[in-house]
């Protein structure tokens, strides 16, 4: 329990027209499903709302995995508390954007 969860986005459109999407949460060990969370919109802040509440029952898990689309980008700027738009900087990643 608690080793590996994974995070998937999935999107679907309703017979309105409208589209939805889901936040499906798993615990990879147990293949629990932890949480499906269904809205319009599913923010960075939300998705960690949604992570902090699994955890304050079950903890925290050794690994967290999703795949890298755009959603991950979004997501994993809420759990840094950074903005998109300011990048964010690791010690070994080389600065390309200095003035010449």
């Amino acid at each position: 329990m608690n080793e590996r969860w994974s995070l998937d986005f999935v999107h679907d459109t309703l017979a309105s027209g409208r589209r939805i999407r889901t936040l499906n949460i798993v615990d990879d060990f147990t293949r629990e499903c932890l949480a499906i969370e269904v809205d319009t919109s599913l923010t960075g802040l939300r998705v960690v709302r949604v992570l902090e509440a699994i955890a304050s029952v079950r903890g925290y898990p050794k690994t967290l995995v999703m795949d890298n689309g755009n959603q991950a980008n979004v997501f994993g700027h809420a759990l840094l508390g950074t903005r998109p738009e300011s990048p964010v900087r690791h010690g070994n990643q080389p600065k390309y954007d200095r003035e010449s």
